[in-house]
């Protein structure tokens, strides 16, 4: 009677378990997902209604474009990448952008349209209104500094 009792428990455990691959097979269906490798890294020189990006790759080997989104992907600019060797940088300017603070995300293509995770970046560009609120610095008092064997001749101020 015992063996009869465990042999039902066992069988009812059994049956009631689901497929182990019930919870991946939504993952399965649509088949490998391959990442392209990202930006290295980025750094972002802002300017007067322009900013100008510095984009660092260790490896562009399989790289045909990179997309550079601002604006939640409502602006972007794409440029040609292709041949682009390792250790290299890449330099873009954008013009003519309103002036505010931007996030930007930059995501690299390959010729399958494969694509690499967001690299998220972030600026301010300056423009008018900053610019209007720049004042000159009031020099109080400027000397020559008596010149140094080997150096040149340097100016120096003070300021209030």
């Amino acid at each position: 009677m015992k063996n009869y009792i465990l042999v039902l428990i066992s069988i009812l455990m059994i049956t009631s378990c689901d497929s182990y691959l019930d919870k991946h097979q939504v993952y399965l269906e649509d088949g490998e997902t391959v990442y392209l490798q990202k930006v290295d890294s980025v750094s972002i020189c802002p300017g007067n209604k322009r900013a100008e990006f510095k984009l660092f790759y260790s490896n562009g080997n399989k790289l045909n474009h990179t997309i550079l989104y601002w604006n939640n992907g409502a602006n972007s600019i794409t440029f040609d990448c292709e041949g682009l060797k390792a250790g290299k940088d890449s330099l873009i300017i954008i013009h003519e952008m309103e002036e505010g603070n931007y996030s930007f995300e930059i995501v690299n293509v390959n010729k399958y349209d494969q694509r690499s995770l967001k690299v998220p970046a972030f600026s301010s560009i300056y423009g008018d209104v900053y610019a209007s609120g720049l004042t000159n610095r009031v020099i109080k008092k400027s000397f020559q500094n008596q010149p140094r064997s080997g150096s040149k001749d340097r100016m120096a101020c003070t300021t209030k």
